[in-house]
């Protein structure tokens, strides 16, 4: 799929918007010199968009360990609640983790684009 943008001047900016899974960014063939004030914005809620994100998996991964704690603590007598109290503490740093990492991966393609 080619896009093509219209800045200021009007002249033409055209780049290939990806849509496959190899997550090349689409604007891996314009220079940072060529991106239009909206280019600029959407990179920026993008930067956003990507720490809300982190925060996010953290939150989640905080709440699966507090849920386990809480299974843990106040069912001490079901095996089967303990059992998956457990489960949820070690789900928790996996879930943060992926949420780390997704976010390095994306900040990573970020900069690549303003550099």
């Amino acid at each position: 799929m080619i896009v093509y943008l219209v800045n200021d001047l009007g002249s033409h900016l055209r780049y290939d918007v990806c849509m496959s899974a190899d997550r090349r960014s689409p604007y891996r063939d314009m220079k940072p010199d060529d991106l239009i004030l909206r280019d600029l914005l959407a990179r920026d809620r993008t930067i956003l968009a990507n720490e809300r994100t982190v925060l996010a998996y953290f939150r989640t991964a905080l709440m699966l360990a507090a849920s386990g704690v809480t299974l843990i603590k106040f069912f001490p007598d079901q095996p089967g609640l303990i059992a998956v109290g457990y489960l949820l503490i070690l789900v928790s740093p996996l879930v943060l983790l992926f949420g780390i990492v997704r976010y390095l991966s994306v900040r990573s393609d970020m900069r690549r684009i303003v550099e």
